[in-house]
């Protein structure tokens, strides 16, 4: 546990440590996400309870405005408790679609 709060402590205060720079919105850029999670709360050693989500997502920045494209999909696994023993899988695949419009931004920065 102290490992943990040690490593938090030190992520935390590299943030103050000096100039933060923002990303770059720059025409052709693309970027990719990769996302796994655990669902139904933490893992406490009881894989009964346990579920997870996996996700990969695509996106890519087009013309000199920054509007951005995005792609995605998402896999979701869960169980539902059945009597006391049982339990039932449910699955559930998402995919997603999306166009970023910038509206209000300042250039200057």
């Amino acid at each position: 546990m102290k490992k943990i709060l040690s490593i938090f402590a030190v992520a935390v205060l590299s943030l103050f440590a000096g100039k933060a720079f923002a990303q770059r919105n720059l025409p052709g850029m693309s970027a990719v996400e990769v996302r796994a999670d655990m669902v139904n709360g933490f893992y406490t050693g009881n894989s009964r309870n346990c579920g997870y989500n996996l996700g990969v997502f695509y996106s890519v920045i087009k013309g000199n405005n920054a509007n951005t494209w995005s792609f995605g999909g998402e896999y979701l696994q869960t169980y539902k408790p059945y009597g006391e023993k049982g339990r039932i899988p449910v699955a559930q695949f998402t995919g997603e679609v999306g166009y970023n419009l910038r509206i209000v931004s300042d250039y200057s920065q």
